[in-house]
């Protein structure tokens, strides 16, 4: 499963109705990874950075990581 991009405008949060996994990037381009939070159902994110790629698995999220050289935990090595 893709990420999907949502780019949040200046004091808007991210507040999804699921547990998220989320990669926020400094730029539109996504090329600097800033912080890679989990968001609880009902939670909410605040960040200056605009823009978000999101996830509501978390392999999928941890492979994205692994792919842009922030983390190198293998999707096996989750908990179950």
């Amino acid at each position: 499963m893709a990420g999907r991009t949502k780019n949040l405008a200046i004091d808007e949060d991210f507040c999804p109705a699921e547990q998220t996994y989320v990669i926020v990037f400094r730029e539109p381009e996504k090329q600097t990874v800033m912080a890679y939070p989990i968001v609880e159902a009902g939670g909410c994110l605040g960040t200056p950075w605009p823009t978000l790629e999101y996830y509501t698995d978390e392999a999928p999220w941890v492979e994205r990581l692994q792919e842009l050289g922030v983390i190198d935990v293998l999707p096996q090595d989750l908990e179950p």
